[in-house]
């Protein structure tokens, strides 16, 4: 600087030459050389700040232009007890920073991050990162030291090792890095921070929902052969990390999934665990706050979303293929996966992991046999174990204590008081008029007596279904649920997927689908083909089993040698 006249006019003349400019304060910048490094000064110490403090006392004495005299130096080596030399190295220093800091001891070795390479040879790397590394086949660390080796040996230049090309990876933005070789869903997995940002205070307040096949491989009752993997979906209280529910099924996911999983999460689960045969004291239920799950298009119905509004819980969907925004249930699907793969039949969670294992050979577990484990699972080994995310403690403990009153009295979840209403309001529906033959949805026709008074009313009504079984409807009318029959009485018991497939084979054969005696003689005859292709096609028994679970979970059948009871003379249904 050759002049200051304010903080925001100085004059500095620019070094080997004769140009001035002017500057402002804010604008100077410390002067550092091409290879200049960084000082590194190690964590506090306070023996070190005291020896620090005195060198800078001593050193301020000296003039900071024009330099010290030799026995001005003489003298603070003798005080100091060091040479002169060490006193002149000191004084350096100080003259650049005139602060304690200066005479901090740095840490011996080069600073981190600093690069002996040439400029050519880092060029290299960077650009065979970029086009090599990169890429989806995700070549591995040797085959990228040999692609730079190559490039190297062609420019007439050493190639670096393994070593430093790992670090150089490993200086790399690691998010990129991930998404370019695995793909954006898998490498926000891997890489993305998961978003453990949500706050809650009392339980119930979030509960995470989602699906996942069971890595396991399961068998038909009757002959024990396999017939693939199961779905699974499952809830998660956030708070205490409880497994509030959980629905097992052979089907595909879908909105009557969704709904039983959310009657097994919200009701108290001691009578159902006695019908699977499991002793165990499961406490945890109730009707949650919010719900949070993906985009899915399960999660998304509108039946599920106008139940929840009505029932004041909330819905948050995080974004789509995203697992790690909803990191509580992630996290728990991999640790129930975890315990999977000691069955016999599992199939571990891909082909490399799994290797010689002959899964389907050594499956033997029929669903009612693995829903009676899930329970065990979750009731037993799970609720009982400590939770790092709790603090290591267990998530029993956890429920228990979150449901304490301020002056220790046991509080207890929201719990519903019509549990037939709040079932149904989330299962799939579709709004009908009610016409002389009673009400037609999914092709099929439906008709009870208690619909008479409703005939020609122009009213359009809810009618509800469940896509595992449809041989009964319930139309809504002021709050309340008719159980509707379809009007084919021998219609056997089975799912909306096995109805289209039957309908499909009439109408190939230029038959009419509508017709009910044509109906049931597709089914039967399907179903005939499925139970003579039991012993070769796996995708038969998988279908037969899936029919026997449909007709287990509908608790309640239609028993026609049961009188009908009489209409409400005034609305006309029963109540």
């Amino acid at each position: 600087m050759a002049e200051i006249k304010s903080s925001s006019c100085i004059r500095a003349v620019v070094c080997g030459t004769n140009e001035c400019l002017w500057t402002r304060a804010g604008d100077l910048r410390p002067f550092a050389g091409e290879r200049s490094q960084k000082k590194r000064i190690p964590a506090a110490d306070e023996e070190q700040d005291k020896i620090a403090l005195a060198w800078s006392k001593h050193l301020a004495l000296l003039p900071a232009r024009g330099g010290a005299t030799p026995a001005q130096k003489a003298s603070i080596a003798v005080e100091m007890g060091v040479s002169v030399r060490t006193v002149a190295r000191r004084y350096s220093a100080f003259r650049q920073n005139p602060s304690p800091a200066s005479q901090i001891n740095s840490i011996p070795g080069p600073t981190p991050g600093t690069r002996y390479l040439g400029p050519e040879i880092e060029r290299i790397i960077d650009e065979a990162y970029l086009a090599f590394y990169l890429r989806p086949e995700r070549p591995s660390l040797n085959s990228f030291h040999q692609y730079v080796r190559v490039i190297c040996q062609r420019a007439g230049l050493s190639a670096p090792d393994h070593r430093t090309l790992a670090n150089r990876i490993s200086h790399k933005n690691p998010l990129e890095r991930q998404r370019k070789r695995f793909g954006n869903e898998e490498g926000d997995a891997l890489q993305k921070a998961a978003v453990y940002g949500i706050t809650v205070e009392a339980p119930l307040e979030v509960v995470q929902v989602d699906h996942a096949v069971v890595d396991v491989m399961v068998v038909e009752t009757s002959t024990r052969k396999e017939i693939g993997r199961p779905w699974i979906t499952l809830a998660i209280d956030v708070l205490t990390r409880s497994i509030v529910g959980w629905y097992l099924s052979l089907d595909d996911p879908n909105q009557t999934a969704v709904d039983l999983c959310i009657e097994h999460a919200c009701f108290p689960k001691e009578e159902w665990l006695e019908e699977i045969g499991v002793k165990s004291s499961y406490p945890v239920f109730g009707v949650p706050q919010s719900f949070h799950w993906d985009r899915g298009k399960t999660f998304q119905a509108t039946g599920i979303r106008t139940q929840c509004e009505r029932r004041g819980i909330s819905v948050n969907s995080r974004p789509v293929r995203k697992p790690h925004y909803g990191a509580f249930i992630e996290r728990y699907i991999g640790t129930f996966m975890g315990q999977v793969h000691l069955l016999p039949g599992t199939t571990f969670s891909n082909s490399k992991q799994r290797r010689a294992y002959k899964s389907q050979k050594l499956a033997c577990m029929n669903m009612r046999e693995l829903q009676k484990w899930v329970a065990n699972e979750i009731c037993w080994r799970y609720f009982n174990t400590p939770h790092k995310g709790l603090g290591d403690v267990t998530p029993s403990k956890a429920w228990s204590q979150a449901w304490l009153t301020e002056d220790g009295q046991v509080a207890l979840p929201r719990i519903v008081s019509d549990r037939r209403e709040f079932v149904l309001g989330f299962l799939p529906y579709k709004n009908r008029v009610v016409g002389r033959q009673g009400i037609e949805i999914n092709g099929l026709r439906y008709w009870d007596p208690a619909l008479v008074p409703l005939i020609n009313s122009k009213n359009k009504y809810r009618v509800y279904f469940r896509q595992d079984n449809v041989s009964i409807v319930w139309l809504e009318i002021d709050g309340a649920f008719i159980d509707v029959p379809t009007s084919v009485r021998g219609l056997p018991s089975c799912s909306l997927r096995e109805l289209r497939e039957a309908k499909s084979i009439l109408r190939a054969g230029g038959t009419d689908a509508k017709a009910c005696a044509d109906l049931l003689e597709a089914i039967e005859a399907k179903r005939q083909i499925e139970d003579d292709a039991i012993r070769t096609s796996r995708k038969a028994r998988r279908k037969i089993e899936s029919r026997k679970e449909a007709v287990t979970n509908v608790k309640k059948a239609i028993d026609y040698s049961v009188a009908a009871q009489p209409l409400d003379p005034k609305l006309g249904l029963v109540r």
